[in-house]
């Protein structure tokens, strides 16, 4: 909100700044109603345009190092001691929950629509084949009391669509940077 307010003077305005980015990268079906990101009933978007704006965002060197971070120590201020911030994407980190992670996986987002449904934004590396994986609302279990989740689905989603491309896709050098494909001719020009 601090920011929001510092770079466009409201956060609506900052609001209205993210909606006009997001069309001029093509999203066709978002809407974004706040600045921090928390559940709005007018708020929605696709994976389709998540992967859009994630692949923007990682063209930011800053944005890339955060979206990959396991942890970040906050230094100490005058009303509070130095903190650790860890990340809440478990498949690149078992220090808060074990059972996720994944060396393929190299960042990552998490979200929640609610309690039960959990969604994951995330890149992986496998081979030299790179990928962007958006999970949305993939339903968790929760424990008995309702306090806790017990299973992950938006980790165990993606961990499926990562397989998934690992058996069925492979990266192929069809031609050199040297060959030629084919030649055709050009109004006024050679070839």
């Amino acid at each position: 909100a601090v920011l929001a307010e510092h770079i466009a003077g409201s956060q609506a305005a900052f609001v209205d700044l993210m909606n006009e980015k997001a069309r001029s990268l093509g999203c066709r079906d978002t809407f974004f109603s706040n600045v921090n990101g928390l559940n709005d009933d007018m708020q929605y978007s696709t994976a389709r345009d998540l992967a859009i704006i994630t692949e923007e965002a990682l063209q930011n060197a800053a944005f890339t190092q955060m979206f990959c971070a396991d942890q970040y120590t906050m230094p100490a201020t005058n009303l509070s001691d130095e903190r650790i911030i860890y990340t809440t994407n478990y498949m690149t980190s078992d220090i808060k929950v074990k059972g996720y992670t994944d060396d393929r996986v190299t960042g990552g987002k998490t979200a929640a629509a609610t309690q039960t449904k959990r969604s994951l934004i995330c890149t992986a590396q496998i081979g030299t084949a790179r990928y962007l994986s958006v999970v949305m609302s993939a339903d968790s279990v929760m424990s008995e009391d309702k306090i806790s989740v017990v299973s992950f689905g938006s980790f165990l989603e993606t961990a499926k669509l990562l397989d998934y491309a690992e058996n069925t896709y492979e990266v192929r050098q069809i031609l050199e940077s040297t060959q030629t494909y084919s030649r055709h001719p050009v109004q006024g020009g050679e070839n």
